[in-house]
């Protein structure tokens, strides 16, 4: 008996190139974007002749096991040599106490399938593994490959054996032609697998010509013509294109002939950093990329990063109450080496996915501090919320972002610097959490600014990046950086900062202050006050109070000083800035209770945020960051702040600095408080306008601000039909599922048009059509098909992740350009949309696209995308060659 197989962590297709050299072209993972037709790469070793008992890791995402049948993958050269089929390599299996299929290894590669009744009634399954018994003989090593793949789901459910024997059994039909279809595909035999999944395509069962369609897209990219060896452009195209449908181990083949270090590097390189954890590489190898990846971007940027302070405090000691004998006892717990080298490995490796993930915006810039115990410093529970190191950790408030709090017995917890020590974040960890749990719990710090700064619509919750990401995503760490990666853009980053040491030159200390005025509001269940920052001002039914000059003696202006006290009530303050020069400066804000601001009226902070937990009623600046888009002349900023009743009416007012990103005093600035000449104003704020194109490569930095956010009646509008809209959310109990959908109400379903879903049940609802149904779980996209001028037009909505495959590879009908002229898809974006929370909200690009009529779309959303191919090569697959759907395959579910 040998328990010690060889595993390794390569992706497949290193596992089939261990088989044989020729095998490449045949390689056999084949994947949609969502589990139900993904293959998943589990794992690889070398068998020789001996019997084997082996614990087989089944196949898995990020929430566990996948319910997916086990296929085994060997080939051998010596089953060529043999003289006698009895000669050739062979492996016997047991399992379940019951003896399997004998499975005779061939020249070329082959399958074998344990079916999905085997896996359930296996001793292994509670440890995620199928146990197993192999016997093998062969002259030499062969590699075997296991994988899970979702194509057996559609086999009977007891059957276990090689994938001939199961073609041999199945009647004739689609199904027996789908899974010779397959087998001539992992064979390699490709016009055999082409000639049978065109065949299957369209199979009434759809998950037959689901699995077809998708080796079809797999067969066109075997049959293309090859790249240029130097065509760095292609290969990258074709990594993101062979990702986005879910070939993901012929992505990372393409990911090793990754160019220079530019733009395109820069995305390519974290690709491949998803692809190798996805393909089971070790985390070390996924952060490398990710490094690599930041790297190129701020090099072809040229900008400096934003740089996030991170102090890490290590305990070495703690003295903790234990009950022994029935007594209690105090013990000293401590740290090993091998958990300190640990903790400092494991943070780097959240250093590196962060910088990456951030496309090189975001460098977390780390002290260590190692303290033998607390009576080198104090440990304290802030805001009777979380342990960590008190406020005298650090003399300055503000000069950390973040604490990451390590000790023997820590917990995994984290809060943000409403809580944390000295006006910096804090989290609280064990030792062992690794880094995952780190950035996990540094995410929900990051997260927490986001909201608070109001820096990034639609970007997720924490706990609900588990629903980011190009799927099925194989941890959690994957989701966090998948949520950094796609839902953030670069000034997103720019505008995130948790605190900055004050800058007292920066203050705006006299303003003009309207007020104060009563608001009447009312409790919720839980008595906290409703917020009124967004209310008329003044309030409808007051009597006007006149505005006042005042100049605040501290950075703080206390309104109950200087305007009275109220019971409830608002109050305006307003000033106006010079600037000699168009500029964004960053703009900390202190505020007692809330405060809405804006600049030139364009409302740059809402006031989501009311300070709460050691913040709650004390007078602060600099609590939380925000932004000003100053324009050249005299700027107007007009802030509204509330002070809320008792037991919260302790304190009154706001602060307001304008700084460079830097934190540093902006040179030119001046400020007054009397209106200046209308011709020395700056002009006022007008929104992007909804209903002409944007060009992403200007917009998709920032385009949050600088496209418009699309309302219903935008759509309708642009498309001119009436009662357009749209509608969805995602689901709070579980952030993969949900969905978004364009339609009218009332109308009736169609070719490339599903009802539009009143409510979607997580169960229960489900869409795989390429139609105006995105459904959160399966697809990146959703269409809405309607006329223009006689011609067919379509509403193409994308979900971040998809942004630059679709933008970059979509393969418009031939009309495209008569409609368009040389406009790309990218230089048609429309706006985006906005749909509601679960817990978190998103949002998603709209582009106008050529897509012909509805009827003949494509059933997949992959086949929306051209396969890229280098400059003067042949295209293999316009738009009128597409597969298109029958009548019986709209797709549309009741």
């Amino acid at each position: 008996m040998h328990m010690n197989h060889r595993r390794t962590t390569t992706s497949f297709i290193a596992c089939a190139l261990a088989c044989a050299a020729v095998l490449a072209p045949g390689e056999a993972t084949r994947a949609g974007n969502h589990v139900e037709s993904t293959w998943l790469p589990v794992e690889q070793f070398n068998l020789r002749p001996d019997t084997y008992e082996l614990k087989l890791r089944r196949p898995y995402d990020r929430f566990g096991v996948v319910r997916q049948p086990m296929v085994f993958l060997a080939m051998s050269a010596d089953a060529a040599t043999a003289t006698q089929p009895a000669d050739r390599p062979r492996i016997e299996f047991t399992c379940n106490g019951r003896d399997l299929p004998a499975w005779d290894i061939q020249p070329h590669l082959t399958a074998y399938v344990i079916g999905i009744d085997t896996l359930e009634a296996n001793d292994g399954r509670a440890a995620g593994q199928l146990w197993i018994t192999a016997r093998v003989s062969a002259p030499r090593p062969f590699a075997l490959s296991t994988l899970g793949s979702p194509d057996f789901l559609a086999a009977p459910s007891d059957f276990d054996g090689p994938l001939e024997l199961l073609i041999e059994r199945l009647p004739a039909g689609d199904a027996r032609t789908g899974f010779e279809g397959l087998s001539h595909l992992i064979g390699n035999r490709l016009d055999a697998a082409e000639a049978a999944c065109l065949s299957a395509q369209h199979a009434s069962d759809e998950r037959i010509g689901r699995f077809a369609r998708r080796n079809l897209r797999m067969i066109r990219y075997m049959k293309r013509p090859q790249p240029y060896a130097l065509d760095y452009a292609t290969r990258r195209n074709t990594l993101m294109y062979l990702q986005q449908i879910g070939l993901f181990a012929l992505a990372r083949v393409e990911g090793s002939n990754i160019g220079p270090f530019d733009g395109g590097a820069a995305d390519a390189w974290h690709r491949l950093s998803e692809l190798v954890e996805r393909l089971n590489s070790p985390p070390e190898t996924a952060a490398k990329y990710a490094w690599r990846a930041g790297l190129a971007a701020a090099q072809a940027r040229g900008g400096a990063p934003v740089e996030w302070y991170v102090l890490v405090v290590i305990l070495n000691e703690e003295e903790v109450e234990r009950q022994r004998d029935g007594r209690t006892v105090r013990e000293t717990v401590r740290l090993t080496t091998e958990q300190v080298e640990r903790i400092y490995h494991d943070w780097f490796l959240v250093q590196q996915f962060v910088f990456g993930a951030s496309d090189g915006m975001l460098l977390l810039k780390t002290d260590f501090v190692w303290l033998k115990d607390q009576s080198v410093q104090k440990y304290t529970t802030h805001a009777g919320m979380l342990y960590g190191p008190a406020d005298d950790l650090f003399a300055v408030r503000g000069a950390y972002d973040s604490v990451i709090s390590i000790r023997p017995t820590g917990g995994s917890a984290a809060c943000g610097p409403d809580v944390g020590p000295n006006g910096a974040a804090l989290t609280d960890l064990g030792p062992d959490r690794g880094w995952e749990v780190m950035l996990h719990e540094w995410n929900h710090q990051f997260d927490w600014t986001t909201i608070a700064a109001e820096s990034a619509p639609g970007y997720p919750v924490t706990h609900d990046s588990d629903g980011c990401g190009i799927r099925p995503i194989p941890s959690m760490g994957f989701g966090h950086r998948s949520s950094m990666r796609y839902y953030m853009t670069l000034a997103n980053y720019r505008k995130t900062m948790i605190a900055a040491p004050a800058v007292p030159e920066a203050y705006l200390r006299r303003w003009m202050v309207e007020g104060p005025y009563e608001v009447s509001g009312t409790l919720s269940p839980d008595g906290m006050p409703d917020k009124h920052v967004l209310d008329p001002f003044p309030p409808a039914g007051a009597s006007p109070v006149a505005p006042r000059p005042v100049e605040s003696a501290t950075p703080f202006v206390d309104l109950r000083h200087h305007v009275g006290d109220v019971r409830w009530g608002v109050a305006k303050a307003s000033c106006w800035v010079y600037s000699p020069r168009e500029q964004v400066a960053a703009m900390w804000l202190g505020h007692n209770d809330g405060m809405a601001v804006w600049v030139n009226r364009q409302l740059v902070h809402r006031g989501v945020y009311y300070a709460t937990a050691r913040w709650e009623d004390k007078n602060l600046p600099d609590m939380v960051m925000s932004r000003a888009r100053l324009r050249r002349g005299w700027n107007r900023i007009e802030a509204i702040v509330e002070g809320w009743p008792a037991p919260r009416e302790k304190g009154w007012g706001f602060s307001l600095r304008l700084t460079s990103w830097e934190n540093r005093e902006i040179p030119g600035l001046a400020f007054r408080v009397t209106d200046p000449a209308e011709e020395e104003r700056a002009p006022e704020y007008e929104p992007p306008a909804a209903g002409r194109y944007y060009d992403w490569a200007e917009a998709s930095g920032n385009y949050h601000d600088s496209a418009p956010r699309l309302s219903d009646a935008d759509l309708q509008a642009i498309t001119g039909v009436a009662g357009l809209v749209a509608r969805g959310a995602i689901d709070p109990a579980d952030p993969t599922r949900g969905h978004v959908a364009l339609g009218v109400p009332e109308a009736a379903a169609g070719p490339g048009y599903r009802v539009l879903p009143e409510t979607w049940d997580r169960q229960r609802d489900t869409d795989w059509t390429l139609n105006n149904v995105m459904d959160w779980s399966r697809e990146d996209t959703a269409a809405y098909a309607y006329r223009n001028d006689g011609r067919w037009r379509a509403l193409l909505v994308l979900r971040p992740e998809a942004y630059r495959a679709y933008l970059e590879l979509l393969n418009e009908a031939p009309e495209a350009k008569e409609m368009f002229g040389e406009l790309r898809p990218s230089q048609r974006v429309l706006g985006y949309l906005y749909i509601p929370p679960g817990s978190s909200a998103r949002t998603l690009l709209v582009v106008d696209a050529a897509l012909g009529d509805p009827a003949g779309w494509p059933v997949d959303e992959e086949d929306l995308l051209k396969l890229p191919i280098s400059e003067g090569m042949e295209i293999l697959m316009p738009p009128a060659e597409r597969p298109a759907r029958t009548e019986t395959q709209s797709g549309i579910r009741e």
